[in-house]
């Protein structure tokens, strides 16, 4: 019975020490069970916590992993678009280049169709000036700059208007000075002589005025012809302009290098879709992001957490 009972006490013994405890000594120990039922309370309410963090952890494993196949599923899109928009933009730079070909030659036709226009105008003009007083467009321009002096012309018209007017006052006033010198000059001869200058002054004066009547219409219709001429110029100045332009746009495309010119639109178009695919990522989920790297590969991207 004795060494029984020091089997039982040893192995308390051992216990208490491994927990930091004495055996205490007789009639002491509700003392040591007080202290262990609060360490098994203590052990108890550990162990619930721990359960509760595994719990968590688990959970927050299952996000992890769930956002992890989200990602990889969104990689395999994004490559898969990417390899789309690829070739799409294969396809759009082949027919951007056929649209600017038709463009082109029909800018071209535009431009042989008004030329063939002007030239046609141009050979109109000639007969027109074959068939008027003027032999050349010197001619033409020397109406055009008279045209400019217009105002001028009319000025010395009217003041030649106002002479003739003035012509009966004087002849009347000659008629009365010739009567009254009569007895000492031949006036007969003298008055016959201002007379047919004063028939040739109007005659002058009739020739002067019809000879402007003649300047003015055919100034209009000059006038309207080089005006025409003008905004066909103009016109063909422009289209000039356009085909240049269009022509330096294909140099330029042609003088790029395929590959950089894809390059440059393959950056673009992976920009857009990485704002799409973060913007995504942030309503479900706002600590992954994905964002593009340098690879010799051409376009790679990587997980951001």
């Amino acid at each position: 019975m004795h060494a029984g009972r020091k089997y039982p006490d040893k192995l308390t013994s051992t216990l208490l020490a491994e927990l930091g405890e004495k055996l205490p000594g007789i009639g002491k120990e509700d003392g040591l069970y007080d202290i262990l039922s609060k360490r098994r309370q203590d052990y108890q309410t550990y162990t619930l916590r721990q359960r509760a963090l595994a719990d968590e952890l688990a959970q927050i494993t299952a996000r992890v992993n769930a956002s992890n196949e989200i990602l990889h599923d969104q990689g395999q899109q994004f490559q898969a678009y990417l390899a789309l928009i690829q070739e799409q933009e294969l396809a759009q730079m082949y027919f951007a280049k056929l649209d600017l070909r038709v463009q082109l030659a029909a800018q071209e036709k535009t431009i042989v169709r008004l030329e063939l226009e002007l030239n046609q105008r141009l050979s109109a003009l000639q007969v027109q000036l074959q068939q008027s007083d003027y032999q050349s467009l010197g001619s033409v321009q020397e109406l055009i700059d008279l045209s400019l002096r217009k105002d001028e012309i009319q000025s010395l018209l009217t003041n030649l208007q106002e002479k003739i007017a003035q012509y009966p006052a004087e002849i009347e006033a000659l008629h009365k000075q010739l009567d009254a010198e009569r007895v000492h000059i031949a006036t007969q001869e003298s008055l016959e002589s201002v007379v047919i200058k004063l028939r040739d002054k109007k005659v002058q004066m009739e020739i002067a005025q019809q000879e402007v009547a003649t300047l003015e219409s055919s100034l209009q219709k000059q006038q309207q012809l080089h005006q025409e001429n003008a905004q066909l110029i103009r016109h063909i100045e422009q289209q000039q302009k356009s085909v240049q332009e269009k022509q330096e746009q294909q140099q330029k495309i042609d003088a790029e290098s395929e590959n950089i010119f894809r390059r440059r639109v393959q950056i673009a178009v992976a920009e857009k879709l990485l704002q799409l695919t973060n913007s995504f990522l942030d309503k479900i989920n706002g600590r992954y992001h994905v964002a593009s790297v340098a690879s010799d590969l051409g376009l790679a991207i990587e997980i951001i957490d």
